[in-house]
């Protein structure tokens, strides 16, 4: 099984496991169970979606160096709105 297809059909699991790593890293907060796991399955689909789509070598080298064709860019892709709601939350790296 190629590691997009397992993603798709372990998204429950996945998310179950999220959900527990984002609680330890809260401990003072009580979140939700809807709060934890916002956007998880949706992130978890477009890294699927993206790991099955064709890329050449020379697009395979330069999206590990952080860049991306304008094709592939996604306007407010599920990781980028995760992220804005959580920093919305007050939540931060530190």
């Amino acid at each position: 099984m190629r590691l997009a297809s397992f993603i798709l059909n372990n998204i429950e699991p996945i998310s179950a496991e999220w959900e527990k790593f984002a609680a330890n890293l809260l401990p003072e907060e009580e979140f939700s169970k809807s709060v934890l796991r916002d956007g998880i399955a949706n992130i978890l689909k477009e890294i699927s979606s993206d790991m099955s789509r064709f890329q050449s070598a020379v697009q395979q080298q330069e999206k590990s160096e952080g860049e991306q064709d304008n094709q592939a860019q996604v306007k407010d892709n599920a990781a980028e709105i995760h992220a804005l709601a959580r920093v919305r939350m007050g939540l931060s790296s530190r």
